[in-house]
């Protein structure tokens, strides 16, 4: 076995541990999140549509609203999506890199909320885990002593003819331990400079944000399933 085949394999056992610490951490939440962790993309949002895609394909119809959610979670982004086309800094295994695709009952009028109760999630979560204030910039970025912590971006198509959303993608990141380049630096901040205590793994911090986050939601966002509290998919069935 060569050694480029013998690394790939290592890093898929370690995206599955991964997935199933995870899995375990969004118990709580009794919904059935299909979980899917890489190690390299280029954006988290751009593989959530690139999952909507593939789905219509092999259905030839629209996504059900019934499908499940799907959390898809990177190491590392090398074309992060930001605001306006932006490019979100997301080096390796530095900060919390997702996106959460799911299909709610929601109007459409409802939607643009969403952004602003993911802030609310992730300032609560900030505030609990780290004991970290911040503030929300409207509608789509949480600062820290005037530094931007975590920026959001939140995609949808609709069906048409119908006022309600096809699907939603919220993309978020929140930098953890991430290093700014000098053109950054005076306007980035991460968790670890103003933490000083051990920081969890990227599995456990997800779970806790992800488990606020349906909390705050409102409840048509998502399913419930009380039977299978999360179905783990491998990466590695999906190209990067």
């Amino acid at each position: 076995m060569s050694d480029k085949l013998k690394n790939r394999q290592k890093a898929d056992n370690r995206n599955r541990n991964k997935e199933d610490i995870l899995a375990a951490s969004l118990a709580t939440c009794k919904l059935n999140f299909k979980c899917l962790w890489y190690k390299n993309i280029s954006s988290t949002n751009l593989r959530a549509r690139q999952i909507i895609e593939m789905s219509k394909l092999a259905s030839d119809e629209t996504p059900s609203p019934k499908k499940d959610p799907v959390l898809i979670v990177a190491d590392e982004q090398t074309n992060g999506k930001g605001q306006r086309g932006r490019n979100w800094h997301s080096p390796a295994k530095s900060g919390l890199w997702f996106s959460i695709l799911f299909y709610p009952e929601l109007p459409l009028s409802k939607i643009p909320g969403l952004t602003i109760e993911t802030a609310k999630a992730v300032q609560q979560f900030l505030h609990h885990t780290f004991s970290i204030k911040s503030k929300i910039k409207d509608p789509n970025d949480l600062l820290v002593n005037g530094k931007k912590i975590c920026g959001i971006l939140a995609e949808s198509d609709t069906i048409a003819g119908k006022y309600k959303p096809e699907f939603v993608i919220i993309g978020t990141g929140l930098n953890i331990q991430t290093n700014f380049p000098k053109e950054l630096s005076t306007i980035g901040t991460s968790v670890k400079e103003h933490y000083k205590g051990t920081i969890p793994p990227a599995e456990i911090l997800i779970g806790k944000l992800i488990s606020k986050m349906v909390e705050i939601f409102p409840q048509e966002c998502f399913i419930p399933q009380t039977s299978m509290p999360c179905l783990c998919a491998e990466a590695s069935k999906l190209a990067p």
